[in-house]
């Protein structure tokens, strides 16, 4: 069960998160964030870290910041080494059922136009709603669209 913390449970998991960060998100994007910007999140009201675990190991997390009936997806990585065993259909599936449970209408996030995720995220009903030209610049200085996603919670 992955369940959500906040406050100074989600703090105490920051470092192990932003090492997490380093090594699955690609070098090239400059997206992974730094410790002291996942902490400045996780101080901000309706922030919330899921945790996965196996064996107390830390394989994947995901933070959203909820705001009244709204939930963005700030991030969500899985360590490389545990990719493909469900870890982030599980995140996510962890997020869809807290957001039913607090009555949250929609779950959004955004990512870079050329992001793999793209069809993990259709595969879970998440829809494409917008497109922001140019959005994000690669550490080469390419530029790319940012895609804008929402998924009803029904």
């Amino acid at each position: 069960m992955i369940a959500p913390q906040s406050g100074p449970d989600a703090l105490s998991h920051s470092a192990a998160v932003a090492a997490l960060m380093q090594i699955a998100f690609p070098p090239d994007f400059g997206e992974a964030w730094t410790e002291g910007q996942l902490r400045g999140a996780l101080m901000l009201p309706g922030t919330l870290l899921y945790l996965a675990q196996i064996d107390n190991h830390l394989t994947g997390f995901a933070l959203t910041r909820t705001v009244l009936d709204e939930t963005e997806l700030l991030l969500i990585a899985v360590s490389p080494e545990s990719r493909g065993q469900s870890i982030g259909s599980r995140l996510l599936a962890a997020i869809v059922n807290h957001c039913q449970s607090h009555h949250v209408a929609n779950i959004f996030l955004e990512m870079r136009e050329n992001n793999e995720a793209v069809h993990f995220y259709q595969r879970h009903h998440f829809a494409i709603i917008g497109q922001r030209p140019g959005y994000y610049r690669g550490l080469n200085g390419q530029k790319f669209d940012a895609l804008t996603f929402s998924r009803s919670i029904s």
